[in-house]
């Protein structure tokens, strides 16, 4: 009489060395076939991934990364999540990278170099896949990006400037920030504005200075004086944007600029709602035209016109070339610079007359 009791299943295998015992081969060779590299013998590879499935044995990444000298995750160094809309950015690398199966290691800086530098040495000890470096203030030449040798590194929107010393090239991503505010110049322009303020964007930092740089460009394209029809007010709390941007309609108006352009939105927010306070109006008495295009921009009265820096396109731009880059199918160096653009909405109107 036949038995009816089912076989045994087979004990769950846990790691290669017990899978080379059972397959009676070296663990070499099984980790070549684990890890896809050539030349074994496609029998000895359909028997290691048949005895994969029977033993239910699953290799472990971790394990893997180490003997391969590099983990498969990116280390991610960002200055400050609250600051440079970079909370939001942060959020999309990660979704974009987790839809991919690459998990991060986040280190956060506070915006301190020295804290910047041992986050990345902290990376190359930990021998990350690859590296997603945040508005880094450190110069492409400097020893904690050198020492990362051959990990790949992504730089995404730079403070400090590339001299692509770094051996094998940088690889960044980053947003024109001047084609924006030419083309909000050029909107308030052909609205009638003739003079301007410009709200927080004082010139200090790099991605400051390029915004204000592109607005006297334009006024000496237009033969307007910049010493004459620009107006740069400095924030009044720097701390607190809301605030700063409230407190500025108490500073500095009623001014002769009929056209403010703000830091951001925050900033323009907190400036519409002192105006109103102040019996001003929006875009009556002065136009206002923030930066980033948050989604609650739209649904402000009246909804802000604004310059859309293209966070979502930039962490794409980034995450594909990390993903290239770890696959090593990169050039050796690349800049891309995507453009910023403006978003018309209400805040912005025909000049005051006089």
């Amino acid at each position: 009489m036949r038995s009816t009791k089912k076989p045994a299943s087979p004990q769950k295998i846990r790691s290669t060395s017990e899978l080379a015992k059972v397959l009676n081969l070296s663990r070499w060779t099984v980790s070549r076939v684990l890890n896809g590299h050539p030349g074994v013998h496609p029998d000895t590879v359909a028997r290691v991934q048949a005895a994969i499935q029977e033993y239910g044995f699953t290799p472990n990444p971790h394990a893997q990364g180490l003997r391969r000298g590099r983990l498969d995750r990116v280390g991610v160094c960002v200055p400050d999540a609250d600051l440079l809309f970079l909370g939001r950015k942060l959020e999309l690398l990660h979704q974009t990278l987790d839809a991919a199966g690459v998990p991060l290691l986040v280190g956060l800086t506070d915006g301190s170099r020295e804290e910047e530098i041992e986050t990345l040495n902290h990376f190359r000890a930990s021998r990350v896949a690859a590296v997603a470096l945040f508005a880094s203030q450190l110069p492409d030449d400097h020893p904690a990006i050198t020492q990362l040798g051959s990990i790949p590194l992504v730089s995404i929107d730079p403070v400090a400037p590339l001299s692509r010393c770094r051996s094998g090239g940088i690889l960044s991503v980053q947003i024109d920030r001047a084609t924006g505010m030419r083309e909000a110049m050029a909107h308030l322009y052909d609205l009638g504005h003739r003079h301007f303020a410009t709200l927080g964007i004082d010139g200090e930092g790099s991605y400051t200075q390029i915004r204000l740089q592109a607005v006297v460009d334009f006024l000496v394209s237009k033969q307007l004086s910049p010493e004459t029809h620009l107006h740069r007010y400095p924030l009044p709390d720097p701390d607190n944007l809301y605030e700063a941007g409230r407190l500025s309609a108490e500073r500095y108006f009623p001014s002769p600029a009929t056209a403010i352009l703000a830091l951001n939105d925050r900033v323009a927010i907190g400036l519409l709602d002192g105006l109103r306070q102040r019996g001003m109006h929006v875009p009556g008495d002065y136009s206002i035209v923030g930066y980033d295009n948050m989604e609650v921009a739209e649904y402000l009265y009246p909804a802000l016109t604004t310059i859309d820096a293209k966070p979502r396109q930039l962490i794409e731009q980034a995450v594909a070339l990390l993903l290239a880059a770890m696959r090593s199918e990169t050039e050796s160096a690349t800049t891309q610079a995507l453009p910023s653009s403006l978003v018309v909405r209400a805040s912005t109107g025909c000049a005051r007359r006089k």
